[in-house]
């Protein structure tokens, strides 16, 4: 019991100490106010009244009460640390210890956002559907007027939803906070101030512009709506986040990369189905056939999702270079041809460098894992090492390569702070430190400096 005593604050002790030799009481009264200061918890002290009590101990009884009571207050976390253990221990974050800063304060859910936080991510994510809906529908049911009219009422309220969720969105961008020379800003003015200067905030103005007023003057049109494209830039911010926080970064670059490729050649067909419109349906080889009334000309064709198809099917073909379509004869159909080729040469060179550079970041480790093993051979053969020995060699860097092992570990940490390494040090390391019996009983303070010092060696079987 004495050897745990040891290990107890000495300033809790003192404090135990003094109360049992400045104030006329019994030891256990006295352990039973301790046992209440402790439990108020490490950021104030409580004044504690004592209560009469006529039972008496002996002083071997008296020492266990007090070492009993503080070591429960130890193991709970209730510890004072010093100024100079905060500062050590605040190096590394350990979940069981908790040191909260003395000014420390807690925002209202509503009040500020964390620009890095989940509840600004997943509202992003509901600004994203909402701008999303508006860059592949409006343009669609423009270009098919029978689309738009077969679901008005639903369209109108699907529309009026994605209104409210921009204007939601000025409020939690006027509540998102920002950094100010190293501090995050929460103060409600700041934060406004802030945003009310920045050019997200014209852009979201402009995108909620109700346009929607001529509708008083004319027919319900919802190209007039195309203002609402204006909020990209937030889809944008949504990718950013996600492609930082995903696990498969290779993986979403590829999604995102289709989806813009296929809101062009979606956005390029709708143009095309207006053009031929105008033009006039089954005028020549280049517009849509679907007219009525034009010879061989099928229900099929008639058909919304036959109109859509064949547009979809000719952009893309246009569009990627891939295929023949129908020459064009007007001087109209003339210069929508040639902005499209323009178009598919960029998108081409687009997909190109993107799919070979997600290609070359998928394969990056095994090829500079393959350099290495290449250099330790040509290093081998240049000073004439032993083919036994060479073997013994190649088959580590093969059982490291299979147990997905990277030889330079310390290299990929190093661009990382001191703390957080040291916390991917003890999510890697302290668990496998606690199953030895000498570090049972060390603080935790002292494990996390610990594995600090530590260094993975991976042997192949055999070479033990």
């Amino acid at each position: 019991m004495e050897a745990k005593a040891q290990a107890v604050d000495t300033s809790t002790l003192e404090t135990a100490n003094r109360y049992l030799d400045s104030q006329d009481t019994t030891p256990n009264e006295a352990a039973t106010a301790l046992e209440s200061t402790m439990n108020e918890g490490t950021s104030r002290t409580s004044r504690v009244r004592f209560s009469a009590n006529p039972d008496t101990f002996s002083e071997e009884e008296e020492a266990d009460i007090r070492h009993k009571r503080l070591l429960r207050y130890w193991y709970k976390g209730g510890r004072r640390y010093s100024e100079a253990e905060k500062a050590f221990l605040s190096r590394v974050r350990i979940p069981s210890v908790g040191l909260l800063g003395d000014g420390e304060t807690k925002v209202g859910w509503l009040r500020f956002f964390d620009p890095g936080g989940d509840r600004l991510y997943y509202w992003l994510l509901i600004v994203s559907a909402a701008v999303v809906y508006n860059s592949w529908v409006l343009i669609l049911r423009s270009s098919f007027p029978e689309l738009h009219k077969r679901h008005e009422i639903l369209w109108i309220v699907i529309d009026y939803l994605c209104d409210l969720i921009y204007l939601v969105d000025f409020f939690v961008s006027s509540r998102t906070g920002y950094m100010e020379d190293g501090i995050m800003q929460k103060d409600i003015q700041k934060m406004r101030r802030n945003y009310l200067h920045t050019r997200k905030f014209y852009l979201d103005a402009a995108s909620v512009v109700p346009l929607d007023l001529v509708y008083i003057f004319i027919e319900h049109e919802p190209a007039i709506r195309m203002n609402r494209l204006i909020k990209y830039h937030r889809f944008w911010h949504f990718l950013d986040r996600t492609e930082s926080r995903t696990s498969y970064p290779n993986l979403f670059r590829l999604a995102s990369l289709m989806q813009f490729i296929l809101v062009i050649i979606h956005w390029n067909a709708c143009i095309y189905f207006i053009v031929s419109r105008k033009i006039g349906f089954g005028s020549d080889q280049w517009v849509y056939p679907g007219i009525p009334g034009h010879q061989n000309l099928t229900e099929l064709h008639l058909s919304l999702t036959r109109k859509y198809i064949y547009s979809f099917y000719w952009s893309t073909l246009t569009l990627t270079t891939i295929g023949e379509v129908p020459a064009p004869h007007t001087n109209e159909e003339f210069l929508i041809v040639t902005i499209d080729y323009l178009i598919g040469v960029l998108l081409f060179a687009t997909i190109v460098g993107n799919v070979g550079s997600i290609i070359t970041n998928q394969n990056a480790g095994k090829v500079d894992f393959q350099n290495k093993m290449d250099g330790i051979k040509s290093y081998m053969r240049f000073h004439k090492i032993p083919q036994h020995l060479q073997q013994r060699v190649i088959k580590w860097f093969d059982y490291l390569w299979m147990n997905k092992k990277h030889p330079d570990e310390d290299e990929l940490l190093h661009s990382l702070p001191d703390k957080l390494r040291a916390e991917l040090a003890i999510h890697v390391h302290l668990d496998s430190l606690r199953k030895v019996e000498i570090f049972q009983d060390c603080e935790a303070g002292f494990l996390s400096e610990l594995v600090l010092r530590l260094r993975a060696q991976l042997f192949s079987p055999g070479n033990v």
